[in-house]
């Protein structure tokens, strides 16, 4: 579809046409699952629909907008529009991977490193900070958001120790009582 045709033919309708180039937008194109060129999405009160129908020139596109043929269309799922969490983070692994990809060529190629221990470095050590991190994490919301046992679930239960003051006092008084019953 030609979007310069499109959207001079949509000026002063309802319609806004927009373009995404997806080789500058990548992190873009994944969170819009763009698996073909041209990718057609009908937005309308924060519904997304994905035209699917027919053939991609400008005249299908037209129809499809001034016959309404959209409303036939079931909207995306919330979890797979843009801007959900899901897709946002899909979006942000992506640029994540984008990033690890130029930085390996960097390491490999400008600093002459080996390739396999770039990759490790990329991969490996950001991995145990994360885990690090993770574990920290934990951890701390346990210590301080944790609920403190009671007193008597700690540990062993022992009886007090006897002074040695009781201890007399306590085997006097056994030896007394022995003795009455006698």
């Amino acid at each position: 579809v030609s979007t310069q045709s499109t959207g001079k033919w949509s000026e002063g309708k309802e319609y806004n046409i927009g373009e995404i180039d997806i080789t500058q937008g990548y992190s873009l194109s994944n969170e819009l699952l763009v698996s073909r060129i041209p990718t057609l999405y009908h937005v309308k009160n924060g519904e997304f629909r994905v035209y699917r129908a027919g053939s991609r020139d400008v005249d299908s596109w037209k129809r499809f907008l001034e016959n309404k043929e959209w409303e036939r269309i079931d909207p995306l799922s919330w979890y797979r529009k843009p801007g959900s969490f899901p897709m946002t983070l899909f979006g942000l692994l992506t640029k994540c991977a984008l990033w690890a990809t130029g930085y390996h060529g960097y390491m490999t190629k400008e600093l002459g490193m080996n390739p396999t221990v770039a990759g490790a470095l990329l991969f490996f050590l950001p991995m145990i900070l994360l885990i690090c991190f993770f574990i920290f994490g934990v951890c701390s919301v346990h210590y301080f958001l944790g609920k403190q046992k009671p007193a008597n679930l700690v540990g062993m239960q022992r009886a007090k120790p006897r002074t040695t003051r009781q201890s007399r006092a306590d085997d006097d008084q056994a030896g007394d009582d022995t003795k009455k019953d006698q």
